[in-house]
């Protein structure tokens, strides 16, 4: 039996001195999130316009035509949560800023924080920039009323066999606007 563990740690070990370098690679190697976040440090002081968004604003709005000294910090597929987090971290630095440009459209609006597709760039977000985004879990009814009322109106859509997209999509909409909200709330001055 002894033998076979150790043939077993044989067998893992290069395994797990593979997984154990993949992770220090890509710690360290640049991409997109660790980029703009030094480069938003090193122009904080003089920024005037900052640009957050998902990937419309990302492709689609190119600081070198604003007057102002622009920063573009959206990133693909970024939340309106996100947008909050960062913008809640880097305010304090940015003393000249005057206008947030946050882009929205129906895709923003019907985006799910905890989407599989995108759970992936909280690593990034974590590791890279800094900020931690809030896992938000669906299985826990203390969470809201609100939250709780959804949950049951989309096991009843499974319990009753209804796949209707337009009720989907009504479900999506409402979460997300919901999550919006809740979050939008925090940063309003009362």
């Amino acid at each position: 039996m002894r033998r076979l563990y150790l043939k077993i740690a044989l067998f893992l070990a290069p395994l797990f001195l593979v997984w154990l370098a993949l992770e220090v690679f890509y710690r360290q190697a640049p991409n997109n999130y660790s980029y703009k976040d030094q480069q938003l440090q090193k122009v904080a002081p003089d920024v005037q316009t900052l640009v957050m968004g998902d990937s419309h604003a990302f492709y689609g709005i190119n600081p070198v035509y604003f007057k102002d000294p622009t920063f573009n910090l959206s990133n693909i597929s970024q939340s309106l949560l996100t947008d909050e987090l960062l913008l809640e971290k880097h305010i304090a630095n940015l003393p000249a800023l005057k206008t947030v440009f946050i882009n929205i459209s129906y895709f923003t609006l019907s985006a799910k924080d905890n989407a599989l597709e995108s759970n992936w760039r909280k690593y990034f977000y974590y590791h890279n920039m800094g900020i931690t985004a809030p896992s938000i879990s669906f299985w826990n009814p203390g969470v809201s009323i609100f939250i709780t009322i959804i949950w049951e109106l989309r096991r009843q859509v499974f319990l009753f066999g209804i796949h209707n997209a337009i009720v989907w999509r009504l479900y999506n909409v409402l979460i997300s606007q919901w999550l919006w909200c809740k979050h939008i709330i925090k940063i309003i001055p009362s």
